[in-house]
Formats: structure tokens, sequence, C-alpha cells
């Protein structure tokens, strides 16, 4: 299915569609369609490692499988969620205290 979206950029729904009228058995489980969803999301990349949505995702996976287990993850990350046009917003603003103001 990953296949079919990148090389027609097809939507995921659109791909199994195209699958199922050669075998109509198909039915991947939601944790595929899923992926298939941040894949399309992410514009159908040749290089997933590279993308941060898709870092992201990973670290969330495991975050889920660490808590299912009860260990601590083995990577932690503390990344700011902002995008680079909110961190030049961010610059713009003053903070000051009480007195300052």
């Amino acid at each position: 299915m990953a296949y079919l979206m990148q090389k027609h950029r097809l939507s995921p729904p659109d791909a199994l569609a195209r699958i199922q009228q050669a075998r109509p058995i198909c039915g991947p489980n939601s944790g595929f369609i899923a992926q298939l969803d941040l894949y399309h999301r992410m514009g159908c990349p040749t290089d997933l490692d590279a993308h941060p949505e898709y870092q992201r995702w990973l670290y969330q996976c495991e975050l889920a499988r660490s808590r299912t287990a009860g260990v601590a993850p083995s990577n932690l990350y503390f990344e700011d969620e902002q995008t680079p046009g909110d961190l030049a917003e961010a610059k713009k603003l003053q903070l000051r205290c009480r007195k300052c103001r």
C-alpha cells in the first residue's frame, strides 16, 4: 500500500481500494492504517528516519511499550514542540516582572 501511495500519490483509502480490487480479502489492521495515515500526512517521503514527525511517532510508540512493560523508556527527549516560526515569535516577546512593567 505504501508503494502505491508513493508511486501514484494515493491516499490510504484509495490505495486500499485498488488492492482490494485485485485481492478482496485484504484487510489491514488499524495499527498499519494509522502508520499509513502518518506516512500520507508526511507527504510519502523516501527517507523516513530524517522526518521529525516520524521520529515523534517512534518515540510515542517507545513510550507506550515502556508503559505496558512497566519500565522506563530507553531514550528520553525533552524537545520543544514549537516550529521555527513559533520560536521567532517567542523571541519577540519580552517577559518582565511586575516591578519592571
